[in-house]
Parts: structure tokens; C-alpha cells; sequence
């Protein structure tokens, strides 16, 4: 036992770093009671009487079981939810990620099931949909109802699901508020979300996540005199928007903790409106600790599968008891009670880009600090309409931390937002050693010196391939090692006119990466007399870009200004699939929820014969502290808590390019990514890094007068002398109108 702010005394259970409250258990045993709902609410189970088995098919007869399957795996697996009715009726609320679909499957075969008379799919987000292939293969379903969104918005795992129901003659519905359906005789089960009338339209921008979150099937289930309340991954603004909407009618015994307990879910008012007697997080990487705190404080219990395993709910319709596979009530380890008893911070961090959001921010950096400092919420801005930098100076806004590239920082210095962590890295005693050498040395370049941030992953360029035409036209695949002279002679032979159709060899995605990030760490500006200026109009530069001319200029080719876009060259290359290789950053491999089916693999950008294993420089994301923060203290522990040995592992296996130079964080690089499976993952990665230009805020001056310049000697329009000439006279026109503010 320990105490809560406020002197509330609960129990606290540990996996590993993350912790999860459990109230009105006993430490010795597994089995936990809890306060009936519904008429009789002072009414309680007897005690424990000793270790159950939630698989026990036999245990329950003639009851309500609600069980929450645990899954395994490096990544977060979802949700999958089985419920069978006092008279053996069976339902299975969504089915994880593809790679847990066998794990439901051994669940279900645990439990003696073959047969599920309704399946439920409450959004088509890849952790509540993905197995249900695997379930639709394996057992027969009578019924499955889903939200109506557009299906081509989503990828393979959500067709494969559609294809299986079609061929297994699954009949499958539509559903929205005020539908409703029967589990056996005695279970209801009632739709309170999505509202009436607002699919598919409500799914729709660049951002998915969260329209089709807030849209996500909410299901109430009532036994008898008690219900239990699931609502999917719906966030705070729709539970509000549900507790003046349905009101009373949320009243529950257990509340299935929204959106897996995340902080974008679980309203203290939405939390009053159902009133539950205990909460299930559902999520084998996460729990919540600041909720389960906040929960214990209302004298609410607690469980997570990460930390019970399966969880299995029982119910007479008027007592409620729950069998959880693995023991809780034990102590809270010293290191956890310290950060519980923490008083609570909010750090304010700022994405220098735009088109992210609050959930995304959540799931690739909030998650993970909050694991060690589970003190710790988030308020997250972006440079959008309303909050870029300008409106966020001139509001005073409070920002702990910037999550910025190079380019970004230059809008940071800018307004005096850049600081020198130097102190914190001493103090904490940061090895900075554990660095790649390369990422650190290009934050240190872009602070002039000072260390004013830590980097925490870092991209660079690749050359991804179309294997299908390759095999078509009998051309031998790339390799690593590769030089550029070999890239010419196989782009040769594969920038070919065949069946009515150009297929072309070679192309770029990010020409301005090309010539930013160029292995032989070339600088476009020239400092050294003083007054920066343009230096492209050189021997060096010429020659670098004599590399790449010859490749657009292939018989048939047919390059125009128009073909030389990125957005074009990227869609020869994963739409149309005319184009057989495509220089692209290492972050941008195809996804196959956006690109299906598309046979691609990847190596190392070519080489030059004087930078033999040198790939691009690199492009570094990083934390920069910012000079205003009120909590640098918490704001740095945090960038520590990212670039942690544990939390960079975890984010090589999803395929994310770690900034440590630890050889078994680099072996894990995409051992997690679905999209990645069968691919040369390895590659993507290159040996080593060119050393890192300091950026400045010219650069993009010159970047863009020298693709236009590169362009202009594709397509004949200039020769390369005068193209160079001209783009740096251009260049240095433009950095002349910046003003002195500018010049940092």
C-alpha cells in the first residue's frame, strides 16, 4: 500500500516500467471482487477464495463473461474483446493488429469456440481490425456489423477482412446510434455511436486518426440489472458530446477505458455520466498510471491487460466479479511511488511542422515519456493557421519543448526560442557518446556551437525499387554498394516504351534532399568573407550534378518541368509503378495501407568511387528546449526519456532510424513494421553518414534556384554553365532582400 496525493491509500501493481492502480484486491490471490451496479449497490461479492483460470469454459454456466484477451507482440496489439451470454451466444468485439489475429484464434479455441454469432468491428483502424482475418479464416461467423467509411481509404489488412466476409457469405451491417441487437435470450446490445446520419462523411482529410476515432461504434451491453459501457477509441469531445446526448443512459457497472487509456479519452465528465465501479484498460504497451490515480481517488478499480493479462468480467445481472490471469496488489517499486507522488506538470511541446495532431503526438513521443513520468500531460501545437510561430509569440505562449529539423530551427532562432542544454547534459549526467556522431554534430552545427537540443531519430536518403519491373524486364536487382555508374547501366535498360506503356529507369522524389544532404557534405553557401553567398556556380557542383543528368536523359525519357516534380516522379513510382527506382528519404518506404500489393524493396543510395560506404548526410529530427520553457528540468528528462536505450529500441522496431550508435538497436531497425516483412529493412539504413553542413536560413535560398537550375539542364532549356550561373545570381539576389533579423 501507499499513498496517493491527498493521503488515499490503494494498492499498485508493476510490469516492468509501467504501472497500473488495482483496488479492492488481495495480494496473494488472483481472483478480485467489486461493488455490484444497478439495484443493489452496496451489495459485494464474498472474498477471494483462491487462483482462478479466466480460460476456464466450464467455471461460469448459466452467466454473462466478458473477457479481454491479452495479446503479446513488440507493438501495441489492440483490442479484442470475446462476450458470451448465459445461454452460450457468442460476440467478439474487434480482433487486434494482423500480427495478434493467431493469438485471438488460440483465445477462442481456449475458450471451446467455433462458432461466433456476431462480430463486431468498431472502427477500421488497423489494431481493432486487423486480425479479424485470422478469425474469419479460422471460425465461423454468423454476423459482423462495422461503421460505414469509405473502404478505399484504408489498406490491405481492412480489404482482406472485406474479401473474407464476402467469400465465407458473411452477411455483414452497418451500424449507428439507435441500432440495436440481441446476444441470446437475455443480452441487449445497443449502438450509441456514431450519431445518426453523419458517415461516411465525417471520415474524411489528411488525418484519418482522428475523424474515424471519434466516429468509432460505441456499445452498451446489458445483462439483467447491470450493463457494461464500450466505447471504442472515441475522444474527449465526443464523450462529451455523449454525456448531453445520452445522458443516464451511459450508466454502467465497467467502462471499457476509451481510446486503450490514453489521454485523448476518459472526461472526468464522461466518467461521472457512467459512473462505473471499475475501468478495463485495454493495451499490452500502456497504461495510464495518472488515470488509474485519478480513478482510485473516485474509489474506482482498475485493470489493465498489460499488467492482468486476460481479464474475465463475470455477471449474474445483479453481482459482478473479475478472474484476471495474472496476479496484482503487488508493491509499487521505490522508483514508481517516487514519480506517483511527483505533483503533476504539463509540458507544452511544439511541432515546428503541420498536418500531426495531438493522438499522433500521443502515440510516437507522449506514450512513451509518460511510462517513466507518469506526472507528466501534454498540450500539443503545430504551425497551423492560429498557432504558427508568429501566433504563438505574439499569445506568449508557454512551449517547453520544440520538436523541430533544421529547417524549423531556423524559425526558432529567429525569435530567440533556441537555448544551450549544456548545463541540463551535465547535470543529468547525459553520455553523449551513445550519439551517433554524425546526428549530434548537425544539431550542434545548427545551434553555432551551443547544444541546443538532443536528436532523437534521424533520416536520410535511400533508393527504393519497383522489384516487379526489374523481374519484367529481366534486370538484376540493385545491391548495396552499388555505384551510380550501375545505376545508370540498369535504368538503361529499364527506360523502355513496352505494350503501349513509357516505363522509365530512374527518379527522385526529393531533388532539394539531393542536393542538401549530398555525400560529399557540398555547401551551398559560402560564409567565408563575411556576407554569406551562394556557391554553386562551381566545378564541384557541376560534376556532382553531372551524376544525375544522364539518367533523365535516356531515349525515351521525355523529361519535362512538369514530369521533374517530386509529387509526379513519386506517383510514376507507387501509382502508376512505370518508374523502377526512385531516390527517396528512408522515412518515406510505401505503406501498404496507401499502397497495396506493390512489390518494393530497398538499398542503400548509390555510391561515388571516392565515398565508398558513405551514404547521404544526415536529416535530423530533434528536441530543441526552448528558452521560455518554465519546467526545463521535466521538459529535458523528457528528451532523456525518448533517447533512452528501451524507448530508441522499441522505435527501431517500428521501423523509426534510432540516433544511438548501440549495434543491437540498429539490428532491431523494423522487426515490428507489417510494411517492412520480406524486405531488406536493414538497408535503409546506411553505413555511414556524410558529415553534416551547417544549415542556415540561406539555404532554402539557393536549394530551390539550384533544382530549377538542375531541371533546366535536363530538359535542354539551359546548358550547365549557365543554368549554375544564373540559379546563383538568383540566389544571392534573394538572400540579399532578407532583412538583418533574418540573418541568424
Amino acid at each position: 500500500m501507499i499513498k496517493l496525493p491527498g493521503g488515499k491509500a490503494v494498492r499498485i501493481a508493476i510490469v516492468a516500467l509501467l504501472t497500473v492502480l488495482i483496488a479492492g484486491a488481495a495480494a496473494a490471490c488472483t481472483r478480485t471482487s467489486v461493488k455490484e451496479a444497478g439495484k443493489m449497490p452496496d451489495q459485494t461479492v464474498s472474498g477471494p477464495k483462491g487462483p482462478e483460470d479466466p480460460f476456464d469454459k466450464e467455471a461460469y454456466p448459466g452467466q454473462l463473461t466478458i473477457r479481454y484477451l491479452s495479446t503479446n507482440g513488440d507493438i501495441h496489439t489492440g483490442d479484442a474483446i470475446v462476450i458470451q451470454s448465459p445461454d452460450g451466444k457468442t460476440m467478439l468485439i474487434d480482433a487486434g493488429v494482423p500480427e495478434a489475429g493467431k493469438q485471438v484464434v488460440a483465445g477462442l479455441d481456449r475458450l471451446g469456440i467455433d462458432t461466433i454469432d456476431i462480430a463486431v468491428n468498431t472502427h477500421p483502424h488497423i489494431d481493432h481490425i486487423g486480425g479479424f482475418a485470422s478469425v474469419l479464416a479460422a471460425k465461423t461467423v454468423k454476423q459482423f456489423y462495422m461503421i460505414h467509411t469509405n473502404s478505399s481509404l484504408w489498406g490491405s489488412y481492412y480489404k482482406d477482412v472485406i474479401r473474407l466476409l464476402a467469400q465465407r457469405g458473411v452477411e455483414f451491417t452497418y451500424v449507428e446510434e439507435g441500432a440495436g441487437f440481441r446476444l441470446g435470450k437475455d443480452v441487449s446490445v445497443e449502438v450509441l455511436s456514431p450519431a445518426k446520419g453523419v458517415l461516411p462523411g465525417a471520415v474524411q482529410g489528411p488525418d484519418l486518426h482522428v475523424p474515424v476515432n471519434m466516429n468509432s461504434m460505441v456499445l452498451k451491453v446489458t445483462y439483467r440489472d447491470q450493463s457494461f459501457l464500450f466505447p471504442a477509441d472515441i475522444y474527449v469531445e465526443r464523450e462529451r458530446e455523449l454525456v448531453k446526448s445520452a445522458g443516464d443512459k451511459l450508466k454502467s457497472v465497467m467502462l471499457h477505458a476509451a481510446h486503450h487509456g490514453l489521454t485523448t479519452s476518459s472526461s472526468p465528465e464522461f466518467i461521472d455520466a457512467v459512473s462505473p465501479q471499475f475501468v478495463v484498460m485495454s493495451s499490452n504497451v500502456y497504461s495510464n498510471l495518472k488515470l488509474a490515480s485519478d480513478l482510485a481517488k473516485r474509489g474506482i478499480a482498475v485493470y489493465s491487460t498489460m499488467e492482468n493479462g486476460t481479464i474475465c468480467i463475470v455477471s449474474d445481472g445483479k453481482k459482478t466479479r473479475v478472474v484476471t490471469e495474472k496476479r496484482n496488489g503487488e508493491p509499487l517499486a521505490p522508483q514508481q511511488q517516487q514519480q506517483l507522488q511527483r505533483p503533476p506538470v504539463r509540458l507544452t511541446f511544439y511541432y515546428v511542422g503541420s498536418g500531426s495532431s495531438y493522438e499522433i503526438f500521443m502515440d510516437s513521443h507522449g506514450k512513451f515519456i509518460q511510462r517513466k513520468y507518469p506526472n507528466v500531460s501534454f498540450r500539443f501545437l503545430q504551425n497551423e493557421k492560429g498557432t504558427t510561430p508568429g501566433d504563438a509569440a505574439a499569445a506568449g505562449a508557454d512551449i517547453d519543448v520544440f520538436i523541430t529539423t533544421n529547417s524549423g530551427m531556423t524559425l526558432l532562432k529567429e525569435r530567440k526560442w533556441d537555448s544551450d542544454i549544456s548545463d541540463l547534459v551535465r547535470k543529468y549526467n547525459v553520455d553523449l557518446d551513445r550519439f551517433d556522431s554524425g546526428a549530434l554534430e548537425a544539431v550542434r552545427r545548427m545551434g553555432e556551437g551551443k547544444l541546443t537540443g538532443l536528436p532523437f531519430r534521424v533520416n536520410s536518403l535511400a533508393l527504393f525499387y519497383n522489384k516487379s519491373l526489374f523481374d519484367k524486364f529481366g534486370v538484376p536487382y540493385p545491391q548495396a554498394g552499388w555505384s551510380w555508374d550501375d545505376t545508370y547501366a540498369a535504368a538503361k535498360r529499364l527506360t523502355v516504351q513496352d505494350g503501349g506503356t513509357m516505363y522509365r529507369g530512374f527518379g527522385t522524389r526529393t531533388l532539394g534532399s539531393l542536393m542538401q544532404l549530398n555525400p560529399y557534405s557540398y555547401n551551398m553557401i559560402d560564409t567565408g568573407s563575411g556576407l554569406p553567398k551562394a556557391a554553386i556556380a562551381n566545378e564541384p557542383w557541376k560534376r556532382y550534378l553531372n551524376t544525375f543528368i544522364p539518367l533523365f536523359r535516356l531515349p525515351g525519357y521525355n523529361a519535362t518541368p512538369a514530369l521533374m516534380d517530386g509529387t509526379a516522379q513519386n506517383n510514376l513510382f507507387v501509382k502508376d509503378r512505370t518508374l523502377a527506382m526512385l531516390v527517396s528519404m528512408n522515412s518515406d518506404y510505401p505503406r501498404s495501407q496507401f499502397v497495396p500489393k506493390f512489390d518494393w524493396d530497398v538499398t542503400p543510395l548509390p555510391e561515388f568511387p571516392d565515398r565508398p560506404g558513405v551514404g547521404s548526410q544526415p536529416d535530423v529530427v530533434y528536441y530543441a528546449l526552448s528558452a521560455t520553457s518554465k519546467h526545463r528540468d521535466e521538459a529535458f528528462q523528457a528528451m532523456m526519456q525518448m533517447t533512452s536505450d528501451e524507448v530508441q529500441t522499441e522505435l527501431s522496431k517500428q521501423g523509426i532510424p534510432s540516433v544511438l550508435k548501440l549495434p543491437s538497436i540498429r539490428a532491431a531497425f523494423g522487426s515490428a513494421n507489417a510494411d517492412m516483412k520480406g524486405k531488406q529493412a536493414e538497408l535503409l539504413l546506411p553505413a555511414a553518414y556524410a558529415e553534416p553542413v551547417a544549415y542556415t536560413s540561406y539555404h532554402p535560398k539557393v536549394a530551390a534556384p539550384l533544382s530549377k537550375a538542375f531541371t533546366d539542364i535536363v530538359t535542354g532549356t539551359k546548358d550547365a554553365d549557365t543554368a549554375l550561373r544564373d540559379a546563383e545570381n538568383q540566389a544571392n539576389k534573394d538572400i540579399a532582400s532578407m532583412t538583418g533579423a533574418n540573418r541568424r
